[in-house]
């Protein structure tokens, strides 16, 4: 072994995972405005960003877990807050 990782799908998934976005980058994964960004972080919705000297950076596993739970809140509000289940 030469002191390289060797590049796996498991590898590259975790690395896009850690990988930080600036607001810009954030707003297009979301689909908003760059305001809207810092709207949802000062409302608390959306993780404070890591600060990387002065500029602010996201892990995309922050945006990924702000999705899932805005995902999760409207399935439960289309099934009246109850869980489907498959008898």
């Amino acid at each position: 072994m030469n002191g390289t990782a060797e590049i796996t799908r498991e590898n590259v998934a975790v690395g896009i995972e850690h990988q930080l976005h600036d607001v810009e980058e954030v707003a297009a994964i979301l689909g908003v405005s760059s305001r809207s960004v810092w709207r949802l972080v000062a409302s608390g919705e959306v993780p404070e960003p890591l600060r990387v000297g002065r500029c602010a950076r996201w892990p995309l596993s922050d945006i990924y877990g702000y999705l899932d739970r805005i995902k999760r809140q409207r399935d439960a509000s289309r099934c009246g807050g109850k869980r489907w289940t498959h008898d």
